[in-house]
């Protein structure tokens, strides 16, 4: 299989995993707990990007508790994307795109407050810089990255070379 059919089978897999999460969970509130760093200056906040944003209930809550203007939600499933349109139509704050983490469509420093929860881990190893520097470039005054480490051990095999796991 070539290179450029493994990335285009990954980024299908994105998609299709953006689609699931989104359905699985649109009305689940309760899904993510919301840990705000309380140590960003509250009054500084004035636009938000969530990339990877789910079910909008993680941007909905840094919105509100931020009171910022313009809410942003990032998920690669343009179907998904339709679907938090859909939700969310009543709070005129919040938007969604459809985009990947690798190539966002934003102007360089757009947004105060740039975020990603339990993103990372989804991209591959061949947008992973790509993406994380995306989100730098968007950000003018903080970006919040948080992820998570697995009870259990979890590797899944990178096909690109035997012996070695993601």
């Amino acid at each position: 299989m070539s290179k450029n059919n493994i990335e285009k089978r990954q980024t299908e897999e994105f998609e299709a995993e953006s689609a699931r999460y989104i359905s699985s969970y649109l009305n689940d509130m309760q899904r993510r707990d919301t840990i705000i760093p309380k140590s960003i200056d509250k009054d500084s906040i004035n636009s938000i990007l969530d990339v990877g944003c789910g079910n909008g209930t993680f941007l909905r809550d840094w919105k509100n508790y931020f009171e910022a203007k313009n809410a942003v939600g990032i998920e690669p499933s343009s179907t998904g994307v339709e679907v938090l349109k859909e939700k969310w139509k009543d709070d005129k704050e919040l938007s969604f795109n459809n985009s990947f983490a690798h190539n966002l469509p934003f102007d360089t420093d757009t947004f105060d407050l740039v975020t990603t929860w339990s993103v990372l881990h989804w991209v591959g190893r061949n947008e992973y810089l790509q993406s994380i520097g995306e989100m730098v470039r968007l950000c003018s005054k903080y970006l919040c990255v948080m992820d998570f480490v697995a009870k259990i051990d979890y590797r899944t095999p990178y096909h690109n070379k035997d012996g070695l796991y993601t």
